[in-house]
């Protein structure tokens, strides 16, 4: 399920998209296009432009009921030509947090505030809603309980004691060789010296 992102004079774009794709990844939802504006006639263009296209549209914004709310100007662009009406606007909450959504065929919108940890607490409904209107359900990864993953590595040590093998003939094998050969060639040529010194010492010395 694709979906788009338009933001309503909102700051933290970035991370209100990564929000939301953290909600939507699980319905397979893929975003296709997230875009800012900062007018109502932008406003309106682009959401004329994501209806045409998109099943899902979420729009971030200002959501304080004044008369310059996100969902107020939504209501007002959205009004059928032929009612004096605007389009119904459906409300949720959680926490004390609001979410306004419209509904017409097989379209949603999404209206959510324009703060992280606002759409963050507003998850469970959003995906309630998305599950409800779509008729799909999210897909829960089973991940192993950390708590069994320690007490299998704890039955089996062999798990945490196995040495890496490296193989015989690789280049590292190889180089290692090549360089324990240097070592013992230095080590000759230093004792020989130190023997030769010495003799040379004795000689000296008996000579004197």
């Amino acid at each position: 399920m694709n979906f788009e992102i338009i933001f309503y004079r909102s700051g933290k774009t970035a991370v209100l998209q990564q929000e939301l794709e953290k909600i939507l990844i699980p319905f397979g939802g893929k975003l296709t296009a997230a875009c800012a504006v900062s007018d109502n006639k932008e406003l309106a263009e682009k959401m004329s432009l994501a209806l045409k296209k998109r099943k899902l549209i979420i729009v971030t914004g200002r959501t304080d009921s004044s008369s310059e709310s996100t969902e107020k100007l939504l209501s007002k662009i959205l009004r059928p030509k032929d009612k004096k009406t605007a389009f119904a606007i459906n409300t949720a909450s959680t926490d004390g947090i609001t979410l306004h959504y419209m509904v017409s065929g097989g379209q949603m919108i999404l209206i959510l505030p324009d703060l992280p940890e606002s759409i963050a607490t507003l998850e469970p409904r959003i995906r309630e809603l998305i599950t409800k209107h779509f008729n799909i359900k999210a897909e829960i990864r089973k991940t192993d309980d950390i708590s069994k993953v320690n007490e299998k590595i704890g039955q089996d040590r062999s798990i945490t004691m196995r040495t890496p093998v490296i193989p015989r003939g690789s280049t590292a094998e190889k180089r290692n060789k090549n360089k324990l050969g240097t070592l013992k060639i230095i080590f000759i040529i230093l004792i020989s010296l130190g023997i030769t010194e010495l003799a040379a010492a004795v000689i000296i010395y008996f000579i004197q």
